[in-house]
């Protein structure tokens, strides 16, 4: 039991991360006339057509790429903290 929390807990603390990291991570609309030009040059040299579908790969991509990141910071930070919490502190005996 005590292990499907551990991972439901850490699965609920990635979708967390995941939808601040979307907020986050944004372009102004209407998108600037220069990463419109971006946007059509990237699509042209992967051969896509339809600019729209590309520009939501590209950005759920990067907020994987970004929520990945932030997690294995998160977790790791954690455990620092239950292992210092752990063992006392610094205190060395």
């Amino acid at each position: 039991m005590e292990t499907l929390v551990r991972k439901s807990l850490k699965t609920l603390i990635f979708i967390i991360i995941f939808f601040y990291v979307a907020s986050q991570i944004s372009t102004p609309l209407p998108m600037p006339a220069e990463h419109s030009r971006i946007l059509a040059s990237i699509g042209d040299w992967l051969g896509v057509s339809d600019l729209d579908f590309l520009y939501v790969s590209l950005l759920f991509t990067a907020d994987l790429v970004v929520t990945i990141l932030a997690y294995q910071g998160v977790i790791r930070l954690l455990a620092w903290g239950a292992r210092k919490v752990h063992l006392g502190g610094d205190e060395v005996g």
